[in-house]
């Protein structure tokens, strides 16, 4: 029988494409002509940027101290622009708060309730709450059509190797869920930025933006010359005669600069921010590489190296060349990291000739206040460094052309290709730009947290160069995609795994079509930890956030993206060895040692909108109650109500102010309007709620029945002791979510034998 080894964390592709995912439809040979009439697919995927971003939408103004060398402040994004110019502008787009949680429903089309992706995931997070190779993904879903699925860059749909154990699959993550190629990582963003510059002897926190500058700039610890060494033995030397700032342009060109030339000064084995990547390549003959440790002798460790940006569209231009060149349609995602934190310097080459000059800012000091506009200026040029690089793969892989003044030229009829540009969810609050509320943006359900470019281009587009005012939400793509493959999506999807994606084609190929969505839902939560691993929620998150959150459960993720951690290793005086446990316990703290109080995050958030309302649903902790993890604490629900509005140049916003609901007013204080449209929305709200099935002790894979199916697939996952040939650790099949996958496991199954769950049907 075919396996895969488990326990070397490699899982061999007979047995992932054969066992695992035998329930799979087999690839479809269709002729050639037959192929031709389904266009090819290229789904680029932004990070961490909202509408607030977007010149196009009317917004991306981050401020007077950001303008450039012409006196223009706003964000550039030519190329996106003449996409949009050449598409469908969606202005009424919504995502999940978070990046995870959004991607996931991207490729499932299946809100977090049904999925498990409720948080971005940690590798703390159980395989529960990462997205399970027994979903009917949309690769899959598009291999029933001959499609071939590529995806490059960041998706951040499963753990990585920091914690290997909570995550079954490791470097096959993507082949099981089911893309031919992959070229990315599982990382879900780039890591700290190396403030020694990748050198041994200097002191930590010496190079604030990984580079060393010109001694103009730091004229203590600068250097106007010096060798820049590669990784791959290569090296060359580097002054002010041919380059503006020698330091950056070796970090640029992927080196390390050493200014006296000593080559065993110099530390490859660090990351640094934008300028590496933890890259794993899944080849389509089954084939796993990861370039990611310089030890790994191989692959050439410069391939690691390089402007994340730059890299993620070398690899989407090769992989695109190569499916030109066959019959075979083809869906490729490209997951840009940008903009993501780190805020990091983009190469002079990718942002335009006016640009602020960034060579003396403090990238890893810029949440404080007087680091703010530099933020800005960093998160604006990483977006137009997107946008070029965005449009460099269109032309080179000769989906568009530059015209004689440089600017994008795009005729879709001429492609057969759909473009789709989307931003995962909205901007991190200290980047947000007026008027959208930076208190309110990503990991939050409010508007400035959910609301986000979308723009899709193609040869179906009927009357190009428009708006779309229809609600519409990021897992609807899975339809739509669906759609453009002629896959009957009723009969490519079990029953079992209901979808939460509604039609959007019609708004592609009818300029007149009526919106299909009436209300459109968003929602984040806590994902599922192993109470061994479990960091609790415990960063403190400064303006405009002022609050202590859930979505950054480690210390050097919550202090990279500008937090305090109170958790376990805490720093702050007086916080005990094994750290604070949640929310509640910091304030307690923070209030006992003459600090102000902060925001409790919400374990579980829902927003639920129509056109012109919206309701959200918030569930706090009650900090008199419990005494975590021991005994958890009781939880309060609290609603909030606002009207909304998504055009004009002053969108209306739901605010702290503008919530009907606060400062003790009622449901009975609202308008008789008011009153309906808050009760549908509720309603509405609930009888989704009443379709998410229940849990369904001893299914690992997802049919909503128990038998040997799901027997053979614990074998898979557990342990050699347990007569399994995995490695044992946490899986689909660890029902007890205790972190392994044991006997314990497999008692719950043989226990409920037999056992169709409620919702078989998918209801």
């Amino acid at each position: 029988m075919l396996k895969f080894n488990l326990r070397s964390k490699c899982v061999a592709m007979g047995g992932l494409a054969f066992t695992l995912l035998s329930c799979q439809p087999s690839i479809v040979t269709a002729a050639a002509k037959e192929q031709a009439d389904r266009p090819n697919i290229l789904f680029f995927v932004m990070d961490d940027v909202g509408v607030d971003q977007m010149q196009l939408y009317g917004y991306g103004d981050p401020g007077i101290a950001t303008r450039n060398n012409n006196g223009d402040r706003h964000t550039r994004t030519p190329n996106i622009d003449a996409i949009a110019a050449n598409g469908v502008t969606f202005r009424s787009a919504w995502t999940m708060p978070d990046c995870s949680p959004s991607r996931a429903t991207f490729f499932t089309g299946r809100l977090p309730s049904r999925n498990g992706v409720f948080n971005p995931i940690q590798p703390t997070d159980l395989a529960q709450s990462q997205v399970s190779p027994y979903e009917q993904t949309l690769p899959k879903v598009l291999k029933t059509k001959g499609y071939v699925s590529g995806l490059i860059g960041k998706m951040h749909l499963s753990g990585n190797e920091q914690v290997p154990q909570t995550n079954p699959l490791l470097n096959e993550t993507y082949r099981a869920l089911g893309f031919d190629y992959f070229n990315g990582y599982l990382d879900g963003a780039p890591l700290s930025i190396d403030n020694q510059a990748g050198l041994k002897n200097v002191a930590a926190g010496t190079y604030s933006c990984g580079f060393i500058p010109n001694t103009t700039t730091d004229a203590e610890h600068g250097a106007d010359s010096g060798t820049c060494f590669y990784a791959n033995g290569d090296s060359r030397v580097m002054n002010l005669e041919d380059f503006a700032t020698p330091g950056r342009a070796c970090l640029e060109s992927g080196g390390i600069f050493e200014p006296s030339g000593d080559k065993d000064n110099v530390d490859f084995s660090r990351d640094n921010g934008y300028y590496t990547g933890r890259w794993v390549e899944n080849l389509e003959d089954g084939v796993t590489t990861n370039s990611h440790l310089p030890s790994d002798k191989t692959v050439d460790p410069s391939q690691y190296r390089g402007y994340r940006s730059i890299v993620e569209a070398n690899r989407a231009i090769s992989w695109i060349k190569e499916k030109q060149q066959s019959d075979k349609p083809w869906m490729l995602s490209v997951g840009f990291s940008s903009a993501h934190t780190p805020w990091h310097n983009v190469p002079a080459s990718i942002v335009p000739a006016d640009s602020v000059n960034t060579d003396n800012y403090k990238c890893t000091d810029n949440f404080a206040t007087k680091h703010q506009d530099q933020l800005r200026v960093l998160q604006q040029q990483m977006l137009e460094g997107l946008d070029h690089e965005l449009g460099r793969i269109l032309v080179d892989t000769g989906i568009a052309s530059y015209s004689n003044d440089g600017s994008l030229k795009y005729d879709p009829a001429k492609s057969n290709t759909l473009i789709v540009i989307i931003g995962d969810n909205g901007t991190y609050g200290p980047a947000v730009n007026e008027p959208f509320d930076g208190s309110r943006a990503k990991g939050l359900p409010y508007q400035t947290g959910v609301w986000v470019p979308l723009i899709a281009a193609g040869p179906m587009v009927n009357s190009p160069g428009r708006t779309e005012n229809a609600l519409v939400n990021g897992m609807d793509l899975f339809k739509l995609f669906s759609q453009i493959a002629h896959v009957n999506v009723n009969a490519a999807v079990p029953r079992t795994h209901r979808l939460d994606a509604d039609n959007m084609l019609n708004y592609l190929t009818n300029p007149k079509s009526k919106s299909v969505r009436k209300t459109n839902l968003t929602q984040t939560g806590d994902n599922i930890r192993s109470v061994e691993l479990t960091y609790y929620t415990a960063c403190a998150l400064p303006a405009p956030y002022n609050g202590v959150t859930n979505f950054f459960p480690r210390r050097d993720i919550c202090e990279k993206n500008g937090g305090t951690w109170y958790g376990k290793g805490s720093s702050v005086d007086g916080v005990p060895d094994s750290g604070l446990a949640d929310g509640c316990a910091v304030n307690e703290f923070r209030a006992a040692h003459g600090m102000p109080t902060l925001l409790l995050d919400s374990p579980r958030k829902t927003a639920i909108r129509d056109e012109n309302y919206k309701l959200v649903e918030l569930e706090y902790p009650d900090c008199s109650t419990g005494n975590p993890p021991e005994t958890p604490r009781k939880s309060t629900m609290t609603y909030e109500f606002y009207h909304i509005s998504d055009s004009g140049s002053q969108p209306l916003l739901d605010t702290e102010a503008s919530n009907f609901l606060s400062q003790g007013r009622t449901i009975q204080d609202l308008t008789k309007e008011e009153r309906k449209t808050y009760k549908k929305l509720e309603n509405d709200l609930n009888k989704w709620k009443k379709t998410v099935p229940a849990n369904c002790p001893g299914d690992g894979n997802l049919d909503r029945v128990v038998d040997e199916k799901d027997i053979h697939g614990y074998y898979q996952f557990a342990n050699e002791s347990n007569g399994g040939t995995g490695a044992g650790d946490s899986s689909w099949f660890d029902f007890n979510l205790d972190g392994i996958t044991n006997q314990v496991d497999l008692q719950i199954i043989n226990s409920h034998l037999g056992q169709r769950c409620k919702g078989n049907n998918g209801s």
